[in-house]
């Protein structure tokens, strides 16, 4: 649906800029001509997402290239699995203690995160080349690290970088460092600290060890929340998702309801 709605023509480039860090930056996979032995993860998928700011307006179109790791069978391609996703009551308790503490944060979404994380060599994915941009049919591509997807992709990335902040044993999303908060939901990542300085610290040991973090600001945003301090007061609300959703059902924005 979004190659064939009224944004076609910024996916496209949106694919473009993902191949260029996939293949040119990255160096993500070489290609190699397929063999009848080979275990191929059938076609492998875009994913598009338009990522807004918590009123509604549009922050950035991404698009992903994905492979289909729900064919990967386990001892072939794949061992052990687990994924950095925060849950929201870790979420709202660390926002609250941040306003009581006063902490500075900043938000972040990793570019390509989990392309960073290497492939062991005893572990061999082979996948078919992105839909759109097909150079060879006769070649396939052999990862030299993980693409979204891939079932290991997230315990690959997490699992070889803390650079200064250690995860909490209770919440594995969670890490801590010297003055540090650290949540984790995938590749969005927000950082509390007591100041701007060690947080730029912990971004600067994380882009030397070929991760690219840009910045997007404070929590305000983080995964399309609404966040307002007031002092100690936190308030937390999502009235872009809520307006899309009445806008959606058809419902009057005049219509009222008991919380």
């Amino acid at each position: 649906m979004a190659m064939n709605g009224a944004f076609t023509d910024i996916f496209w480039k949106a694919c473009e800029v993902e191949l260029n860090t996939l293949v040119n930056d990255m160096k993500t996979w070489k290609f190699v001509e397929r063999t009848p032995d080979m275990h191929v993860l059938p076609c492998s998928t875009w994913a598009f997402k338009i990522k807004r700011f918590p009123d509604g307006l549009v922050k950035k179109f991404k698009a992903r290239f994905c492979v289909r790791g729900d064919q990967q069978k386990h001892g072939i391609n794949y061992w052990e699995t687990w994924s950095l996703v925060v849950q929201w009551p870790a979420v709202r308790t660390i926002m609250i203690l941040a306003a009581k503490e006063k902490l500075v944060s900043t938000q972040c979404d990793i570019t390509a995160a989990f392309v960073a994380a290497p492939i062991p060599k005893d572990e061999v994915v082979y996948v078919h080349q992105p839909r759109g941009f097909i150079k060879d049919p006769r070649y396939v591509l052999k990862l030299n690290s993980c693409l979204y997807g891939t079932k290991k992709s997230p315990r690959y990335f997490f699992g070889t970088r803390e650079a200064g902040a250690s995860s909490f044993e209770a919440r594995f999303c969670l890490f801590l460092g010297n003055g540090l908060i650290v949540i984790t939901h995938g590749d969005d990542i927000l950082i509390y600290g007591i100041d701007k300085k060690e947080i730029n610290n912990l971004i600067e040991r994380l882009n030397e060890d070929s991760v690219h973090i840009p910045k997007e600001g404070t929590a305000e945003g983080y995964l399309s929340l609404s966040v307002v301090r007031d002092g100690n007061k936190t308030t937390l609300s999502q009235p872009g998702l809520i307006k899309r959703i009445v806008e959606g059902l058809g419902i009057s924005s005049k219509f009222l309801t008991p919380v």
